[in-house]
């Protein structure tokens, strides 16, 4: 049964990007893309590659301060970001996540559960620094009525989150209660699967019960996430798109409300048509240089990391197919 539900949502997935991609490059003139190709300035790559690589060791600092206490070695923290990205553009359901739990598990220093705990705090924070920016755009844009209802429901979302993590934090017997009440119609192996589910997230989110460690992971966050701006900011420049800075949060809260929409790996057709509708429908650029750019810096993105994942795995001696298979398993090992 789960390989079936697996199966479905790949190929729901799949559906769903295909009509966001139609929906992104249709009606395009396709014959005005290769002048503006030849009209970007490549030369320039080399200082999104810089800041691509910078967001991604503060997020590793970041993951080391959540996980804090713990003699973790940095690349270990590194590879990890790397292996999550890498998977996630490969494989559905953001098997990127799994799979470097298990790898940083694999260690001995700390449970695959608790790992991959610490995985559900990085979202909540990346939650964080969005919602931020979307409150921001409330009130700095008119913005069309389905996405202000997509904000206000990201918002009420993360606010239930951070409520629900709390009372798991103190006061966890009452949780536990009132879930097991819920659990009893259920079958015995779901219960245990829900459990352990709730077990990583109670050891992932423990920071929020210690405010300085708690905030410097925030801090964290925040500077990781203006590397993610400034590359942005750096691939528009190399396409000659001037995009101010109320623009460019605009741009990338409109991006991270496309991430919440189930789609096949990499975000394939999400992507081209968030960028497309900021581009165009709000900004005013042409169609063909907002497909050009979505087109490009996708591929950009997608080909920087399974470059840097390649040569990881080569000097890590690590399978594609031993990674993989750790996206099936479930995040409950234990440390030896």
């Amino acid at each position: 049964m789960n390989h079936i539900i697996s199966h479905w949502k790949k190929y729901f997935g799949f559906l769903i990007s295909a009509l966001f991609l139609w929906l992104a490059l249709r009606k395009v003139e396709w014959d005005k893309i290769p002048p503006l190709i030849a009209q970007a300035k490549l030369g320039l790559l080399y200082l999104p590659i810089i800041s691509f690589t910078c967001e991604h060791v503060f997020r590793a600092f970041r993951w080391n301060s959540i996980l804090r206490g713990r003699n973790i070695p940095f690349y270990s923290l590194y590879s990890g970001i790397v292996f999550c990205y890498f998977f996630n553009n490969i494989l559905p359901a953001r098997a990127g996540e799994i799979i470097r739990s298990y790898h940083l598990g694999k260690g001995g220093i700390i449970s695959t559960s608790e790992a991959f705990g610490s995985v559900f705090l990085e979202r909540f924070l990346d939650g964080l620094f969005v919602i931020s920016i979307l409150a921001y755009l409330i009130f700095s844009f008119k913005l069309p009525g389905v996405i202000e209802k997509a904000i206000f429901s990201a918002v009420i979302f993360y606010a239930g989150i951070f409520v629900f993590m709390a009372l798991l934090q103190y006061k966890k017997p009452a949780v536990d209660r009132f879930f097991h009440f819920f659990l009893k119609p259920l079958p015995e192996k779901l219960q245990e699967r829900i459990i352990r589910i709730e077990d990583s997230f109670v050891k992932g989110f423990a920071l929020i019960k210690y405010p300085g460690p708690f905030l410097n992971s925030i801090i964290w966050t925040y500077i990781s996430w203006a590397f993610s701006l400034f590359t942005i900011w750096l691939q528009l420049k190399i396409w000659s798109i001037p995009l101010e800075m109320p623009q460019l949060f605009l741009f990338v809260g409109i991006l991270s409300i496309g991430a919440m929409i189930p789609s096949s790996p990499g975000m394939i057709g999400i992507y081209q048509y968030c960028c497309v509708l900021a581009l165009t429908d709000i900004i005013g650029l042409e169609k063909e240089k907002a497909v050009a750019f979505s087109l490009a810096s996708h591929i950009f993105s997608y080909f920087y990391v399974l470059f840097v994942g390649v040569i990881l795995m080569f000097y890590e001696n690590i399978s594609f197919r031993e990674l993989s298979k750790e996206a099936e398993q479930e995040p409950v090992e234990e440390p030896l």
